[in-house]
């Protein structure tokens, strides 16, 4: 870990891009969606493959060389939201005044926050972006089923409407796998609006997962993979279980490698999920959290152990495989010792609740 100015990362990432654009030139091939079993609509590997996405060094780092982690209290998110990108730097330390920016939230099904993203939560961190950008500030997700229906659900173009951000959906893909993969294992499709990005906001929820035990800062990247539902190159992930998911959850994290995470925990989806009617699934309300950091594995560290704090089915250690596997490729720190805690309340912090109810503060 390491400070570097603006000029370091700008040249760091246009050093990049030919890289990437010398590979679009080639020859992808094109994708095989035959029938019969899942494992024939799996995408082959390629030789003409894209390497994993060039994310831009982490600047929110401590004098020490720590990567930094704010933990916000409080009721409001816009509130929250500015003091905790206040108290990391700021955004200006990572977006250029003419940079594109991506938002990557949680949009998976058509349901409630948390098991999904807030329209107003997604709304509010694009105005703040806008504020130090002229680039194009751009929203997208793919749901596991149909992202239109989740968009409509959310009412999120017209939340997104004043905020100068545009709300896209994702189509086009490029083959991407890291080099040390075997032969046998297959490309991931990832959709060329991430991939291209240059600066990618995760916008992330605490919440259970039936498979993967936790999702949020790694998991929340499997959006950015094809396809709808458990099929095309997706489908990989969902022909795994056990051990072998959890790590390779980290895997397509490392293939997106998102630039900054904001975990919206105002409320948490305990007991299980990903959606709130799954069986056994409860809303927590009130939990009223903000985690933000340019480290993954530092954001689901903490999460992870809030979780664990408000959940007595979860541990962290059910999602230590994950944790450990992204460490070895590089994604983040080993454990919380190695990370920087900045705490803040913005106000008061009430009791959690224990209603399933969606909670008032949401939309």
């Amino acid at each position: 870990m390491y400070q570097i100015n603006k000029n370091q990362r700008n040249e760091n990432h246009t050093k990049a891009y030919p890289r990437r654009k010398f590979i679009k030139n080639l020859s992808i091939g094109a994708l095989s969606l035959f029938g019969g079993n899942v494992f024939s609509r799996f995408v082959k590997a390629s030789p003409t493959a894209y390497p994993p996405r060039t994310r831009v060094p982490n600047p929110f780092i401590s004098s020490e060389g720590k990567p930094l982690l704010v933990v916000v209290t409080g009721t409001d998110f816009k509130t929250m939201l500015k003091t905790g990108l206040e108290k990391i730097g700021g955004l200006n330390k990572l977006i250029d005044n003419n940079q594109d920016v991506r938002i990557k939230p949680n949009l998976n099904t058509v349901d409630v926050y948390p098991a999904i993203s807030s329209a107003t939560s997604i709304a509010t961190l694009a105005r703040e972006i806008v504020g130090v950008t002229s680039g194009k500030v751009k929203v997208g997700d793919v749901s596991f089923h149909t992202t239109s229906s989740v968009y409509q659900h959310l009412n999120l173009a017209d939340a997104l409407a004043n905020t100068g951000a545009e709300l896209i959906y994702f189509s086009n893909t490029y083959n991407v796998r890291r080099s040390t993969w075997s032969g046998t294992k297959p490309d991931y499709l990832v959709y060329t609006d991430v991939y291209d990005a240059p600066i990618i906001i995760s916008l992330a929820n605490i919440k259970r997962h039936f498979l993967a035990r936790m999702s949020t800062a790694l998991k929340n990247n499997v959006g950015c993979i094809a396809g709808s539902g458990a099929s095309q190159s997706r489908g990989y992930l969902h022909s795994l279980s056990g051990t072998l998911f959890l790590t390779e959850v980290a895997e397509i994290a490392g293939l997106i490698n998102p630039e900054l995470t904001i975990a919206d925990a105002r409320s948490i989806l305990i007991g299980n999920g990903p959606f709130s009617n799954s069986i056994g699934a409860k809303i927590l309300d009130g939990t009223n959290y903000l985690i933000i950091s340019g480290d993954m594995n530092a954001v689901d560290h903490y999460c992870a152990m809030l979780l664990q704090g408000f959940d007595s089915s979860f541990s962290t250690s059910q999602i230590a495989a994950t944790l450990e596997h992204a460490h070895s490729l590089g994604l983040g720190v080993k454990d919380l010792n190695e990370v920087e805690i900045i705490e803040v309340a913005t106000e008061v912090k009430e009791s959690y609740g224990s209603s399933g109810d969606e909670c008032a503060h949401c939309f």
